[in-house]
C-alpha cells in the first residue's frame, strides 16, 4: 500500500515486554512497513495494521487500528522456551527454579583448580514432578573434561542427581581455561557430544541444559526407534557472572541474555540499541550478552568496526584471563585497520561460538607462533568433528579423543612435520616408476601441505651442477598400486578423524568404478577438494596423503 500524496500521519509507539523482543508492522496488504527490536517508532496513516511480537520460540500478533490520535501498542509477555529455569518462560517449573537459585548460591562441591567455577544445572522440563524417569537418567555419562579431553569430574556419579524431579547439578572451582561438557551418545557409545566452555580468573560460568529425545541402538551399526531422553548440549544457555555475584542470577539479565542468545542462533537481532549503547559504553558487565551483541553487529550488511572494536575492548577487560571469542574479535579489529588497546592472546582454542570459529577460519585468525603451534595443531584438528545446528562449537568425538589427541600431539613433536614426511615419502618415489605421475597429479596438494611446490629431484648420484632428468612422457604407475591402496583401506578405523574417514571411501569409490581408469593425481585432486570442505590444515592434509602414499609404496 503506497501512501496517499497529502494524506495525514499519526504517531504510533509499539512497545515490547522485553528489551529484545522483535517488533515487526505489517499494513492491511500484508506488507512490512517497520521493525525494531524493544521498542519502534512510526508515523503511520489511518488504517488497520498488524503489529508481531517475536522472542525465542514464541510470537503473538496484536492487531490494531490508527485513527486521528496518536497510538501505543503494548506487547505482552512471551512464554518463550528456555533450558534456564526462569519465570514467565514455558519451560519453567518450580522444582526446578528453586533449585537452581540455591544450589548457585553454595560454595563449590570440589576444586579441582581454582581462580574460576562453573555451575552446570542439567534437567528435564519434560518430566513431571516426584515421578522417577522409566530409563536410565537423562545425565547418564554426563561430566567435565579440560582442554585436552581428560576427564576431570564425573556429574552423574559426584554431582547432585535428583532423578525424581529431573534435575543433576555440580559446582566446580576449576582454573581458567577452556573445558568441555560432555555426554556418550546413548546410539552410538564410543562417541562422545562435547559443549566446550570458558572459565575465567574471577567469574562463574553458569551452564544450564535441558533435556530432549534420542534413539537407542539395537545393533552396533544403527539405532533403532526406541527412544529415551538424553542431555541437549547443544541447545545450552551459558550465563558468566563475577563470583561475588554468583550467587544471584537476575531474572531480568538472564531473560535478556537468553532472548539475545537465541536471537542470534536464529540469524535475528534481538539486541535493543538502548542495551547495544550500554554495552558500548561499558555499563553491564554481561560477558555472554556483550559477546552476542558483537556477534549482532558482525551479522549486519554494513559493520561497524568502531563499535566491534568497543565491545571487545570492554570484555577484554573485565576477562583478563582471556577468552577465545574475545581473541577473535580483537584480531578482526586489528584486520580492519582498527587499533585496540589490549591484543588477542590466544590462550585457549577455539572460540565457543561456531560463528566466531567460522569467521577465525575465513580470516585466517587463530593462534600462532613456535609457543603455541600445539595449541594450534589442536585446535584446528577439532574443526573436522564440529558439528552442525547449534550456536556453540559443539564436537562429536570418539571417546578416546584425549589418547589420540596425545598421540598426535607426540607425533608432532618427536617427528618431522608432516608435511616434510610427505615431501620426503615424494623425494623416494621420485627415482621409481611412475614418480613423475605422483608429482603431476599431487604437486598442488603436496605443495600446499610441504609449504613448497613439489618438484622432481634429480638422482642422489647426479652431480650438483647436472641439470635434471627431463621427465619421462605418460608413465605408468606400477601395476599392483591400486590392489594395494584397496586392500589397506578395506577396513574402517572408526576412531579416525572425519576427514581421513571421508578420504577413505572417497578412494574406496574411485578404485570401485569400472568405468573410468583413475590416477593417483584424481585421488590426490578428491583429497584436496575434500581438505577445503572439511577445512583441515595443511599438515592434517599431508598427514593423510603420506599414508596414501605409504600403502601405494607397500
Amino acid at each position: 500500500m503506497s501512501p496517499t500524496p497529502n494524506e495525514p500521519t499519526v504517531a504510533v509507539q509499539l512497545l515490547a515486554s522485553d528489551s529484545g523482543t522483535r517488533i515487526a508492522v505489517f499494513n492491511s496488504e500484508f506488507e512490512l512497513i517497520g521493525s525494531g527490536v524493544g521498542r519502534l517508532r512510526l508515523s503511520l496513516e489511518r488504517g488497520v495494521y498488524k503489529a508481531r511480537f517475536e522472542a525465542g520460540n514464541r510470537m503473538a500478533d496484536e492487531l490494531f487500528e490508527v485513527s486521528d490520535d496518536p497510538v501505543t501498542v503494548r506487547g505482552p509477555v512471551l512464554a518463550f522456551w528456555s533450558p534456564i529455569p526462569l519465570n514467565n518462560t514455558s519451560s519453567n517449573h518450580e522444582y526446578h527454579y528453586y533449585p537452581s537459585r540455591d544450589l548457585a548460591s553454595k560454595p563449590p562441591t570440589a576444586s579441582p583448580g581454582s581462580g574460576g567455577e562453573v555451575f552446570v544445572f542439567a534437567r528435564d522440563s519434560m518430566q513431571n514432578f516426584n515421578q522417577p524417569p522409566s530409563g536410565p537418567p537423562q545425565w547418564q555419562g554426563l561430566g567435565i573434561s579440560d582442554a585436552k579431553h581428560a576427564r576431570i569430574f564425573d556429574i552423574e556419579h559426584h554431582g547432585l542427581c535428583v532423578p525424581v524431579n529431573g534435575f543433576a547439578s555440580t559446582k566446580l572451582a576449576l582454573n581458567p581455561g577452556l573445558y568441555h561438557l560432555e555426554q556418550p551418545d546413548c546410539a552410538h557409545p564410543d562417541m562422545m557430544l562435547k559443549l566446550p566452555f570458558v572459565v575465567c580468573e574471577g567469574w562463574c560460568t553458569h551452564i544450564y541444559v535441558d533435556s530432549k529425545d534420542s534413539c537407542t541402538p539395537n545393533s552396533p551399526s544403527g539405532p533403532s526407534s526406541d527412544m529415551r531422553r538424553v542431555i541437549d548440549l547443544a541447545g545450552a544457555a551459558m550465563v558468566m557472572l563475577r563470583l561475588n555475584a554468583s550467587s544471584v542470577l537476575d531474572d531480568d539479565v538472564a531473560r535478556l541474555s537468553e532472548i539475545a542468545r537465541q536471537g542470534l542462533m536464529h540469524c535475528q537481532e534481538a539486541v535493543s540499541a538502548d542495551e547495544l549503547e550500554e554495552m558500548l559504553e561499558g555499563k553491564r558487565e554481561f560477558p555472554m550478552l556483550g559477546l552476542y551483541a558483537a556477534h549482532v553487529l558482525l551479522a549486519r550488511s554494513e559493520r561497524n568496526w568502531e563499535k566491534v572494536a568497543k565491545i571487545a575492548q570492554h570484555l577484554a577487560r573485565w576477562l583478563t584471563s582471556g577468552h577465545p571469542d574475545v581473541d577473535v574479535l580483537l584480531a578482526l579489529c586489528a584486520k580492519h585497520g582498527i587499533t585496540t588497546n589490549v591484543g588477542p592472546s590466544f590462550k585457549w582454542w577455539p572460540p565457543l561460538l561456531a560463528s566466531g570459529w567460522d569467521l577465525a577460519i575465513r580470516n585466517d585468525i587463530g593462534p600462532g607462533g613456535a609457543q603455541s603451534r600445539d595449541v594450534q595443531s589442536r585446535g584446528d584438528w577439532q574443526r573436522q568433528y564440529r558439528v552442525g545446528g547449534s550456536m556453540w562449537s559443539c564436537l562429536y568425538a570418539p571417546k578416546r579423543l584425549a589418547e589420540l589427541t596425545a598421540d598426535r600431539a607426540n607425533r608432532n613433536t618427536s617427528g618431522p612435520n608432516a608435511g616434510v614426511l610427505v615431501k620426503e615419502v615424494i623425494k623416494t618415489l621420485g627415482e621409481a616408476t611412475g614418480a613423475s605421475d605422483v608429482l603431476r597429479g599431487l604437486g598442488a596438494a603436496i605443495g600446499a601441505a610441504a609449504g613448497a611446490p613439489a618438484k622432481p629431484q634429480a638422482p642422489a648420484s647426479a652431480p650438483a651442477s647436472a641439470p635434471a632428468p627431463a621427465p619421462a612422457s605418460a608413465p605408468t604407475p606400477p601395476t599392483n598400486w591400486k590392489k594395494s591402496l584397496a586392500t589397506s583401506l578395506l577396513t574402517p578405523n572408526p576412531e579416525s578423524p572425519p576427514f581421513e574417514q571421508a578420504v577413505r571411501r572417497r578412494v574406496l569409490d574411485l578404485l570401485d568404478d569400472e568405468f573410468e581408469q583413475v590416477t593417483i593425481g584424481d585421488i590426490g585432486k578428491h583429497v584436496e577438494s575434500l581438505a577445503s570442505q572439511f577445512q583441515v590444515p595443511n599438515d592434517e592434509m599431508g598427514e593423510v596423503l603420506g599414508n596414501l602414499l605409504r600403502h601405494i609404496r607397500s
